[in-house]
């Protein structure tokens, strides 16, 4: 399986991507054929192996693979399968799959990172960071990757009169974050208007 391009495929069954995969379920080997076809693609980028893929993730597959096949995909085509699994519920299982599949530098789109700041908004005002310690020490390096425009939305959260050490501690980290990015956009912004 290894050996066989993935462009072999179609050409020999002349089938798209999506229903080879489909066509993979019904056979007796499933699970070679998919581990096969993700290690060539990981090897050698086609996006759509890795939309037919990432259509029908197997539930056995960890989701750590999912994300090095997203960030074989153009930023716009990743958000889309983000876009399905955003929630307060399933925030912190998404945010490490964000980070894994955007390279350094690399800033989430003005709508997705609006998607994302309102979520995490919810996650802190139904109180989830209280006992969920996972997502509160990834929401500051969520705010590193979110598009400026959203940012705003995170500055004076509700905070709980009776909240941990730990969590006033990743609050008033991820406000400092929030700030620091704000007066880096500002200078930014500002540098830009007086070069001539």
């Amino acid at each position: 399986m290894r050996q066989v391009p993935l462009g072999w495929w179609t050409q020999h069954t002349a089938t798209p991507p999506a229903e080879l995969r489909r066509w993979a379920d019904g056979t007796d080997w499933t699970d070679a054929l998919l581990r096969g076809w993700r290690e060539v693609l990981l090897a050698a980028p086609d996006e759509a192996w890795c939309e037919a893929l990432l259509d029908a993730w197997p539930k056995a597959w960890p989701e750590a693979d999912r994300g090095a096949l997203l960030a074989l995909l153009p930023l716009a085509r990743r958000e889309r399968h983000w876009q399905r699994g955003v929630g307060a519920d399933t925030l912190a299982a998404l945010l490490p799959q964000v980070f894994a599949a955007c390279p350094a530098g690399e800033t989430l789109s003005a709508p997705f990172s609006a998607t994302l700041a309102a979520t995490m908004c919810e996650a802190v005002d139904r109180g989830t960071l209280q006992q969920d310690w996972t997502l509160r020490s990834l929401l500051p390096d969520a705010a590193c990757l979110l598009h400026t425009s959203a940012l705003p939305a995170l500055r004076d959260l509700p905070r709980a009169a009776d909240e941990s050490p730990g969590l006033a501690d990743a609050m008033r980290t991820l406000a400092q974050t929030v700030e620091l990015r704000l007066a880096l956009d500002t200078l930014s912004s500002s540098s830009h208007a007086t070069t001539p």
